[in-house]
């Protein structure tokens, strides 16, 4: 009965692109996971400045909503090699994906 109920609840819902859209550009915070990756690449790398990513980003977005400026503006200042700065720099919230694709794909292996 249980389970009959939660299928014609959730056949009753729609996805709305647009919210979901504009809720996602709206945490830009989410690109705080590469760029942390980035950063302890650099370390391993010996790119100086690059100790302690996770304290570094989370002065940055803890309890905060960060946008597009202001992540833009931080990967600018970390002094990472300019290639990894430009990729950062181009993503947005909509464009990285991280594990999505690789994990969607072993799932339905």
């Amino acid at each position: 009965l249980a389970i009959d109920n939660v299928k014609r609840g959730l056949a009753g819902l729609d996805v709305n692109p647009d919210a979901l859209e504009a809720d996602l550009d709206a945490n830009w915070e989410v690109l705080a996971e590469p760029i942390q990756s980035a950063m302890r690449a650099a370390a391993i790398a010996g790119v100086p400045g690059m100790g302690n990513p996770y304290e570094t980003l989370r002065d940055l977005t803890r309890g905060r909503r960060v946008g597009q400026a202001e992540v833009r503006e931080f990967v600018a200042g970390l002094g990472l090699p300019a290639d990894a700065a430009e990729r950062l720099i181009a993503l947005t919230p909509a464009s990285y994906v991280g594990l999505a694709e690789k994990l969607v794909d072993e799932y339905l292996a």
